[in-house]
């Protein structure tokens, strides 16, 4: 099926005519003219692979993934989840930090109320995330050790937030990310944009440090309500849960963005596919890549 299609260009693509000078693969001619379905007049091969590997050098050494539409989806899916997931830690740690200040009646009421259903969230999205990872298997080029860290790290949070331990939720988000990375990292290869623009943009890293840092801080909070001594925990504990949650928000938003160059990638046409095709061609290739 991988080699039909590298052989063949989308449906929405078919008829058109290349308007710029593109080597044959195996020849060399210039198929200037030719449909992107047609033949090189040289050697009869199909153009469609030349145009391939120009807009990809590297398409050649990088396994094709089995269904790209599904694992560019749950790719976003899972940047939607833990962007919801940092969302709700830091509205559980305010509910917690408001416990120890009075508010009226009413606000207290809403207070106690969002802490609760964001207790609930942190337990239940990371089951849904497991759920929706396994679209994130392949059949032909499994993503192997990796896939299953980052499942075992959000079967983790859900476990250890359900027992009444955030700190081993944290220290599981950790693992969740470091599996995810890697994740990231195998499946973002077959997107040059991605590639050029280095992995390391993604933040995963350092998200994982601060899930650490995280971690470090509702240690010392659990430690300070359990056991007297060290009176400058309190204080400590409170600037690791604030800058550590502030940068989880703000790193998932951010690689949230990020993850659609890979998804843009997998669903759609590359931008450069553009300079090659004629200029009344171009409306053509906003629809390709949609299911």
């Amino acid at each position: 099926m991988a080699a039909l299609q590298d052989s063949i260009p989308p449906k929405e693509l078919r008829g058109r005519r290349l308007a710029q000078s593109l080597e044959c693969r195996h020849c060399g001619f210039d198929v200037k003219g030719v449909q992107l379905e047609g033949r090189c007049p040289e050697c009869g091969r199909p153009v469609w692979p030349s145009v391939l590997r120009w807009l990809d050098p590297e398409r050649d050494r990088l396994p094709l993934l089995d269904h790209p539409h599904r694992v560019a989806k749950r790719l976003v899916c899972m940047a939607d989840g833990f962007t919801l997931l940092s969302g709700l830690a830091a509205v559980a740690l305010a509910w917690h930090a408001s416990s120890q200040v009075s508010f009226g009646t009413s606000l207290e009421f809403l207070m106690q109320s969002a802490g609760s259903w964001s207790e609930i969230g942190i337990t239940v999205v990371p089951l849904l995330m497991v759920v929706c990872s396994l679209g994130l298997g392949q059949e032909r080029h499994p993503l192997g050790w990796p896939l299953r860290l980052f499942r075992l790290g959000l079967l983790g949070i859900s476990a250890g937030n359900a027992a009444g331990m955030p700190a081993l939720a944290a220290l599981a988000l950790a693992l969740a990310l470091l599996g995810f990375r890697s994740c990231v990292r195998s499946i973002g290869a077959r997107s040059r944009v991605f590639r050029e623009a280095g992995p390391e943009r993604q933040r995963l890293f350092e998200m994982a440090l601060a899930s650490l840092m995280l971690a470090g801080g509702l240690f010392l909070e659990a430690w300070r309500r359990g056991a007297d001594g060290w009176p400058w925990a309190p204080g400590f504990s409170t600037v690791l849960l604030t800058i550590s949650s502030g940068l989880l928000v703000v790193g998932f938003l951010y690689f949230r963005r990020n993850v659609r160059w890979i998804s843009e990638s997998l669903c759609g046409p590359s931008p450069r596919l553009r300079t090659l095709l004629w200029a009344e061609d171009e409306a053509l290739l906003r629809g390709w890549g949609r299911p």
